[in-house]
């Protein structure tokens, strides 16, 4: 066998160029199988931490809001989105008012509503409290400090004043993610 070719530059490129071929052959064989790996890999992950959140939300909710919603004294209101309205502008989705209903006798005693209520956007650009400001109707406007809860929900306190008398009275929420506003009222009764 005449081996001056292989040491010969012509042989010297050929040897290369072989070698160059074999590499790319296996070396793109092992990146496939490790970017299929990482990428069932990261499937798994984000299944994972999607099935962690639902799981510690559905808990959150189970301990926190229905006691609250089947409570006697509690009313609960679902709103859906207007027909035809953007995605993007926030809604209320859910409320609780507890308790809906207060007697007078109460009011002496310095009674206080609570709302819990939960706002939709799809823009995903809404701040919660941040974003939420409310207002409570009782021959004047009084504004309310809104808080945050856990999983997009909210808290506002209503002070019932002895000035009160029995009807209905209202409360008003504005929602601005920065591109929208909307607003909602709901309400409760002095008996």
């Amino acid at each position: 066998m005449n081996t001056d070719f292989w040491l010969s530059p012509t042989g010297a490129f050929s040897l290369t160029l072989l070698g160059a071929v074999i590499g790319s052959f296996f070396g793109g064989i092992i990146s496939f199988a490790i970017s299929l790996y990482f990428f069932r890999k990261g499937k798994f992950a984000t299944r994972l931490l999607q099935f962690t959140a639902y799981n510690a939300e559905r808990q959150y909710i189970e301990k926190k809001i229905l006691p609250l919603e089947n409570n006697a004294r509690s009313k609960s209101h679902y709103f859906d989105r207007p027909q035809g309205q953007d995605d993007d502008i926030p809604h209320l989705h859910k409320a609780i008012v507890t308790p809906h209903t207060i007697t007078t006798d109460e009011v002496r005693a310095g009674a206080k509503i609570g709302i819990v209520f939960q706002v939709t956007d799809e823009g995903l650009n809404f701040g919660c409290a941040d974003a939420t400001s409310a207002t409570h109707e009782y021959g004047k406007k009084e504004n309310l400090e809104v808080r945050n809860m856990d999983y997009g929900w909210m808290y506002v306190e209503i002070p019932i004043l002895k000035s009160q008398s029995p009807r209905e009275y209202f409360v008003n929420f504005e929602f601005n993610d920065g591109n929208h506003k909307n607003t909602s009222r709901l309400s409760y009764h002095i008996v």
